[in-house]
């Protein structure tokens, strides 16, 4: 029966092949590892937001966000960006229309410890006459615990910088449509690639299954040079492993220590005190 079932996966590999063809393509913010990196992606923001940064289209990405959150800018803006001000990731001052615009960044990580409601004191006491306005950006839109702070989503700044990018060309243009087709691809669970995974899983669920019961644990090669470095050095003395990834190892001259050796320690070999290596998944 699981032979069967690889056997018409295997005869119909085309909607696995389109998920390969659409994920193959290169993106600078994935060649890169920007994709979970939460800072990098405050970074890349406030740079579009930073209407001197060498973007070339000045406060327009700024206009655009006001104008998609209903934001009133009435006069031509001077707009000021900080990262990490006081901890807050984006903070954005329109100098000329007395307006702070505040963004939190989550990615896989959650606010903690009132983090939003002692940003927004820091906020109200620096900026008393200033009129404020606080966002919670997070991939799929999360509630804040602070009922202040707006919801945006990493899906509501990809159709910023699709209209953004309408109206520039060349590097920066390109620039643009790989970050929108990363948060496409990583952070919007109803896009057309997990339509089509959910469609193939639906329908090979079976062998599916099977592969990924039968998949490779990984960090076999890297047990296997640890273990190859411990034996060839003579001052170092293998303690005992656990499963095919953990390695526990002692230093040999450590033995001669008063008080290191003792018939009821916590491992087999009487060591108070090993190294160890251990995966992290």
């Amino acid at each position: 029966m699981d032979s069967t079932a690889l056997e018409q996966l295997l005869a119909d590999p085309s909607g696995i092949e389109e998920i390969e063809k659409r994920i193959s393509t290169f993106n600078v913010f994935e060649a890169t590892g920007a994709v979970r990196r939460e800072l990098r992606h405050s970074d890349f923001i406030g740079f579009l937001f930073d209407p001197s940064e060498t973007h070339g289209f000045g406060d327009a990405f700024y206009k655009i966000f006001c104008d998609r959150t209903c934001i009133g800018v009435s006069h031509s803006p001077v707009v000021v960006v900080s990262r990490e001000w006081e901890h807050i990731d984006i903070l954005v001052r329109d100098k000329v229309n007395n307006l702070v615009i505040v963004i939190e960044n989550k990615i896989d990580t959650s606010e903690h410890s009132d983090q939003l409601q002692r940003y927004r004191a820091v906020i109200e006491r620096t900026y008393p006459d200033c009129e404020l306005h606080y966002f919670y950006l997070t991939k799929a839109g999360d509630e804040p615990s602070d009922d202040v702070w707006r919801v945006i989503s990493y899906a509501d700044i990809r159709e910023l910088i699709e209209s953004l990018s309408e109206s520039t060309s060349g590097d920066v243009s390109t620039v643009l449509s790989h970050y929108a087709r990363m948060i496409e691809r990583h952070f919007m669970p109803n896009n057309e690639i997990a339509t089509l995974c959910r469609k193939i899983y639906s329908k090979h669920k079976r062998a599916i299954d099977l592969i990924i019961e039968h998949r490779p644990a990984g960090g076999e090669d890297i047990y296997d040079k640890i273990l190859e470095l411990i034996r060839q050095n003579t001052a170092l003395d293998l303690d005992g492993t656990v499963g095919i990834h953990s390695v526990y190892f002692a230093t040999k001259e450590w033995d001669a220590i008063p008080g290191m050796m003792t018939s009821t320690g916590w491992t087999k070999s009487g060591r108070v005190l090993l190294f160890g290596v251990d995966p992290v998944y």
